[in-house]
């Protein structure tokens, strides 16, 4: 999670009736710490935010949870 991406979803209902059009995937920039490169972790969408706990990092079996503002595009941990 060192890098996010997003993607218009409502672009994709126009790619059925324009097929030049091409959607793309984008870079976000955000603020904050968030959880660096894991996987195996759980995610949640709780209003404008995503809430990240647990996964593997390397090897080891992680226990934290992180929270990503997608208003403010930010990430902080949580308690």
């Amino acid at each position: 999670m060192d890098t996010m991406w997003k993607i218009n979803l409502q672009e994709l209902g126009d790619m059925i009736d324009e097929t030049n059009y091409d959607v793309c995937w984008e870079t976000v920039t955000t603020k904050g710490t968030g959880p660096g490169r894991i996987s195996n972790h759980r995610a949640v969408v709780f209003g404008n935010s995503v809430i990240i706990f647990g996964g593997k990092k390397d090897f080891d079996n992680i226990a934290h949870a992180y929270e990503f503002d997608s208003h403010n595009l930010k990430w902080s941990k949580l308690n």
